[in-house]
């Protein structure tokens, strides 16, 4: 199994978002894209991104605005920056984007 992590700039406000995919070594049936909820942050998910990826499914998520390492500073935890349930949906649709870019033909299961 593979696991990166990486960024991507919210369209909102150029907020960095931080992601984590984990792909099989073998054969990819489709894409998980899971969304967190309050409160977390997308390390909490790994062990269950793992098991999914070793039955062949790449497995994406971001820490949501204001959460983990999507803030500009530590003192930033919790602080949304701004936008409200807009710009998180649509921090949600830009790492969707850049799933079906990279994974055009695979299903895509957003949970």
């Amino acid at each position: 199994m593979k696991q990166v992590t990486f960024a991507l700039h919210s369209r909102v406000d150029d907020l960095e978002l931080s992601v984590l995919r984990t792909e099989p070594d073998g054969a990819i049936y489709g894409v998980i894209q899971i969304v967190h909820g309050m409160s977390e942050f997308k390390e909490r998910y790994l062990p269950f991104m793992e098991y999914m990826s070793a039955r062949g499914f790449v497995c994406v998520i971001h820490d949501h605005r204001g959460h983990g390492k999507s803030i500009r500073s530590e003192a930033d935890l919790g602080y949304m920056y701004g936008g409200g349930a807009r710009a998180m949906v649509e921090d949600i649709r830009r790492v969707n984007d850049f799933i079906h870019r990279r994974y055009a033909h695979k299903k895509v299961i957003l949970l």
